[in-house]
């Protein structure tokens, strides 16, 4: 059975290996990797056959405790929406292809293409709303690297920096109301939430709309956010011809049109959206007019329509929807086309200006046939599908229930994209203008544009068949209750048909007087001053100067004043919460004569590392206090944390004393330095103390240690219930700490800048090293293998090989430690993570949520049971190693 989640996937892993891939085959990567979309065009459009009907639903549980879940949806809507990034997206990647060919770039391009192209896959496939939002991200972040793929220019560098700033910030947004959205409803999952009712009674109503229309409205430039767009036109056309005119763009027209069902019944949506999306409307056709710049002119356009999907949708009777999803289809193909002709222009007369174009016609027939049918498109003209869209816009406004601010905003928003694609098609390629011989279009030029553009004819002729097949179910998917306004090639002469006419004749008449409208257009240039852009220009500069103050005061390069800060801060919050929340409990304090000595060997060996001016002292005083903590575990019966405390312990030692020859000698500080100090570990310490004793005094939920300690064995095959809740019930959380150290580990490596070692190799260590390191490796790989049922495991397991290797290379040098360990550290890190990884990942092959544990037993073996656990416990001891052994072995190295 098809499932979202495979074809997503898919397109991932064709992204990662892109790069692979072109560099094999750089002449013919491109057609390689669009077999991928292709193939799933082609088994998308085969849903709309089945007979299983709308909406389907797909899902793989992850923490389903928590309502999270890899669930999809398949609906008319994601249909609609998923050809349209795959069709689309199969020929930019030939198209693509051959614009960068033999470019140090087109890896880079198939490479995060792909990735856009599943991440908008995966936004509009998305049954869980969290699951839309990380797809949604994808997208904003892979749109950064594409539109600043030349990064070598400043113009491209900011581009980037601008689309990924404002469409990031109303991502933050997005997340706000999808979490207010989900707190109203009670779920994640958009079945419940799209069933929910009368949710405009509730009181986070209208901050959770606002926030997902902020989020929908940045992502698809509506004003004030449209001025990100046009200054994306600075990425290649290619990437401008996908991004942000066919998918990226239409992102936040989808959300809104899937929360359609949700909110259009509320009295903020119209309003919003159909004011939003009609000044856009306006605002990006009357930009256009004095823009010179072909890539620019279909910039603005594309703003343009994005509003007038969005006034669609606030319109939202049934004829407008049905427009809007028209419309949503028409300019796909059409603007797609235009920019990869537009992209051919720029190749092969090296300028996008209109005003120095003339005459392509003779260069590049093919183009000129495909940017005909879509300009025709574009405009609305008959018989192409772009007349159906404008004829059911029209329809939609002259409703009698509507009024005559949106038929004027329609009417001049249509005459002015008239114009416009009469600027667009016929300014280049009419004219005298004579070229020696016609273009090499071999490659993937010319798929794209011929098939995209013959489409907005196809799908005229078929319109009856195309409505039925693929625009009815994304209406249904809207409001299930419709009947449907059904597509014609003709719906006779009528309102909608006069006011057609009267737009066509408008945009015509306007191209003729174009030079004196483009001069007319350059008086408002004084206003550009005001323009949102420049206002975001002058936004991001004034923030340099405010950082650049924030940073005296707080970036002082000095670590005591940074920890300061940082306990200072926290002490605060959390006595004045402890105090707030009522008394402390101490009837636990220690009562028992060994409780007393442990006190004041911590005591003692305190006032022995503040009181001594040798470090190394100091380090024996830590020591010693770590030590004692570890008496304490095993006293209180953990002697799980007692192994892990005096290992660590040994290690932290080991590793204070390498480092003890790489750092200066001891200063005599100020006492008043000293004393301020004292003042802010003093506050620590007793912040901490309070909260101790405050989290024994309290009880949200019912103790659940004895759950663990009851199905330890009946549910993990574990009797250690300690190693039990780390590598099975809470194995997704130890995955995230090894994840964590190892990323540490690696950055702390990278700031440790080695040099001579001043360890004197003592024949006594090399001779006890022989010896221990064989003995010492087989207890790791015992106290490895009995964790899970006795004290040990993993951790543990992997703290007491390292520390045996860390001894070897005291007594030897570094290099023979190499040589035993045969692999390089971070080698060892990426396999112990892996192995964990792929533990975890067995579950969801059995259909159950990632990290559940899988057993089998081995009777041929006396019944021994081996699991999932004991593999993800092997990633744990593999990695604990490779993060000791990084650090010691760059401490140790010679430069």
């Amino acid at each position: 059975m098809f499932h979202p989640l495979y074809m997503v996937l898919m397109i991932f892993f064709a992204s990662l290996v892109a790069g692979w891939v072109n560099k094999k085959f750089p002449g013919t990567s491109h057609w390689i990797l669009s077999i991928i979309p292709a193939s799933f065009t082609v088994l998308v459009f085969q849903t709309l056959f089945s007979d299983k009907g709308f909406p389907q639903r797909f899902a793989f549980d992850w923490l389903a405790e928590l309502g999270l879940t890899f669930s999809f949806r398949l609906d008319g809507l994601a249909v609609l929406f998923t050809l349209v990034v795959t069709l689309i997206g199969t020929f930019i990647l030939l198209y693509g292809g051959a614009y960068f060919k033999d470019h140090p770039k087109k890896g880079f391009f198939l490479t995060w293409t792909l990735f856009f192209m599943a991440s908008m896959v995966g936004v509009v496939t998305s049954e869980n709303i969290f699951l839309l939002f990380v797809f949604w991200e994808f997208t904003s972040f892979s749109s950064y690297l594409l539109i600043g793929i030349n990064h070598e220019q400043e113009s491209s560098r900011f581009a980037a920096q601008q689309a990924l700033l404002v469409t990031g910030a109303g991502g933050l947004f997005l997340l706000a109301g999808l979490i207010m959205l989900s707190l109203i409803t009670g779920s994640s999952e958009l079945t419940t939430i799209l069933a929910f009712e009368n949710i405009q009674n509730h009181s986070l109503f209208t901050p959770m709309f606002i926030a997902i229309a902020i989020g929908a409205f940045t992502k698809s430039a509506q004003v004030p956010f449209h001025f990100w767009l046009p200054g994306a036109m600075a990425a290649p056309t290619p990437i401008s011809a996908y991004l942000h005119s066919a998918t990226m763009v239409k992102a936040g027209v989808y959300l809104l049109a899937r929360f359609f069902p949700l909110f259009s019944q509320t009295p903020i949506w119209t309003p919003m959206c159909g004011i939003v999306g009609g000044l856009t409307f306006l605002v990006g056709t009357l930009m256009a007019i004095g823009q010179t710049d072909l890539k620019k002119i279909l910039a603005y356009s594309t703003m343009a329509v994005l509003g007038a999907l969005t006034m669609m949708l606030g319109v939202g009777n049934e004829v407008a929807i049905t427009a809007m999803l028209v419309f949503f289809v028409a300019h796909a193909l059409y603007k797609a086309t235009l920019f990869m002709v537009v992209g051919i222009i720029d190749k092969f007369a090296k300028t996008r200006d209109i005003r120095e174009l003339s005459g392509m016609r003779f260069l590049l027939p093919l183009p000129f046939i495909a940017a005909i049918l879509a300009g025709l498109s574009k405009a609305g003209m008959i018989p192409l599908l772009g007349f159906i869209g404008k004829e059911l816009f029209y329809k939609s406004v002259l409703k009698p229930d509507f009024f005559w601010p949106l038929v004027l905003t329609a009417f001049i928003g249509n005459s002015l994209l008239v114009y416009i694609s009469a600027n667009v098609v016929l300014i280049p390629f009419t004219g005298s203008k004579k070229y020696p011989s016609r273009a090499n279009l071999s490659g993937g030029w010319l798929p794209g544009i011929l098939t995209l553009g013959a489409l907005s004819f196809v799908l005229w002729i078929l319109a009856p068949w195309f409505y039925k097949l693929v625009i009815n179910p994304a209406v249904l998917a809207m409001n299930p209750q419709w009947q449907g306004y059904k597509l014609a090639l003709w719906y006779g002469v009528d309102a909608a048909f006069g006011l057609s006419v009267l737009t066509m004749i408008t945009g015509i008449i306007l191209y003729v007087f174009r030079n004196r409208l483009r001069h007319s257009a350059t008086a408002f240039a004084g206003f550009k001053s005001f323009a949102p852009s420049v206002m975001f220009a002058r936004g991001i500069d004034a923030l340099v100067p405010v950082s650049q103050r924030i940073t005296r005061i707080f970036q002082t390069q000095n670590l005591v004043q940074y920890l300061a800060w940082v306990f200072i801060t926290a002490s605060i919050l959390l006595i004045s919460s402890i105090v707030q929340s009522g008394s402390l409990d101490f009837s636990d304090w220690a009562t028992g004569y060994d409780d007393w000595v442990l006190f004041f060997i911590i005591a003692l060996s305190t006032v022995l590392v503040i009181r001594s001016k040798s470090r190394f002292t100091t380090v024996v005083g830590l020591g010693a206090i770590g030590y004692t903590i570890a008496l304490i575990f095993l006293i209180y019966g953990a002697p799980d944390l007692a192994l892990t405390q005096v290992l660590v312990e040994t290690v932290t030692v080991l590793l204070f004393v390498l480092v003890l020859y790489r750092l200066p000698r001891i200063r005599q500080e100020q006492n008043t330095h000293r004393l301020a100090k004292g003042v802010v570990a003093a506050f620590a310490g007793l912040s901490m103390t309070m909260l101790v004793f405050k989290a024994n005094s309290i009880q949200f939920y019912d103790s659940i240690s004895s759950y663990m300690v009851l199905n330890s064995y009946i549910l993990a095959q574990g009797r250690n219930v300690v190693n039990v809740i780390l590598v099975d019930y809470r194995a997704l959380d130890t995955f995230m700490e090894i994840t964590v150290l190892a990323i540490a580990a690696w950055g702390i490596a990278a700031l440790v800048k080695t040099r001579s070692t001043l360890l004197t190799l003592s024949p006594i260590m090399r001779a006890s090293a022989k010896l221990l390191v064989p003995m010492v490796v087989l207890a790791s790989l015992y106290f490895f293998y009995r964790g899970h049922h006795q004290p040990g495991g993993g951790f543990i397991g992997g703290l007491l090989a390292s520390l045996v290797v860390v001894y070897y290379s005291l007594a030897y040098p570094v290099e023979n430690a190499r040589r035993l360990v045969r692999l390089e550290p971070l080698t060892i890190i990426v396999l112990g993570l892996s192995i964990a990884l792929l533990s975890g990942m067995i579950a969801l092959l059995f259909q159950n949520p990632f990290m559940t544990g899988q057993w089998i037993q081995l009777d041929w073996a006396g019944g021994l049971k081996l699991g999932t656990p004991l593999l993800f416990d092997l990633g744990v001891y593999i990695t604990v190693i490779g993060v000791i052994l990084l650090q010691f072995f760059q401490l140790q190295e010679e430069e």
